[in-house]
């Protein structure tokens, strides 16, 4: 397993670790003196790409509360439909 390196660039400490494709920035859940980190815990190391999350998800819900909605409608007016034809229909 490999181990998280923290570097500092322009005055800000960075974790850096090796992957398949390189170094890359990680978001550890711990800091070096143990305690939790609160911010990467909840938004993943950025409160934007938890925000966009957030709205992707909202807009996907949303989606699918309307679509089952649309086809609650059209049940309903194809039930209220066979209802008003079938009895207005007169055999000789």
């Amino acid at each position: 397993m490999n181990k998280i390196i923290y570097q500092e660039i322009n005055g800000e400490r960075i974790a850096l670790k090796k992957g398949i494709f390189g170094w890359g920035i990680v978001y550890p859940l711990r800091d070096e003196d143990g305690k939790i980190n609160w911010k990467n815990c909840i938004a993943g190391g950025s409160w934007v790409k938890l925000i966009f999350l957030a709205v992707l998800v909202f807009f996907i819900i949303m989606a699918i509360v309307e679509y089952t909605t649309n086809f609650q409608f059209c049940a309903e007016v194809i039930n209220n439909q066979t209802k008003v034809i079938l009895p207005q229909l007169k055999l000789p």
